[in-house]
């Protein structure tokens, strides 16, 4: 139920929370609270999967080792800086 709950928006668990209350005749306070709870319990546990499905992927990355955008981000900015620097130098000999 956890990870079900998760996967659903905000609106729609408190949805969930407000029909259990009024169906087992919980009081206003006790509904708030039973409420408050499932959406704390489903933010976390979103959290804890996006994390773990963020680790599963570094790993499947690392393991077949492709680059990631901020390694290809990283590398391109290395290679301006170098042209910028080369390009400062004036033309080389081998091309003139």
């Amino acid at each position: 139920m956890g990870v079900g709950l998760a996967l659903r928006t905000r609106d729609a668990i408190t949805s969930f929370g407000r029909s259990f209350v009024n169906e087992n005749k919980m009081t206003e306070e006790e509904g708030k609270r039973f409420v408050d709870d499932l959406v704390g319990q489903a933010e976390e546990t979103r959290d804890r999967l996006q994390a773990l499905i963020q680790e599963q992927v570094d790993r499947t990355l690392q393991q077949y080792d492709i680059a990631r955008k901020s390694d290809i981000d990283r590398l391109e900015s290395r290679i301006a800086s170098l042209e910028q620097r080369l390009s400062a130098k004036g033309p080389s000999k081998e091309s003139g």
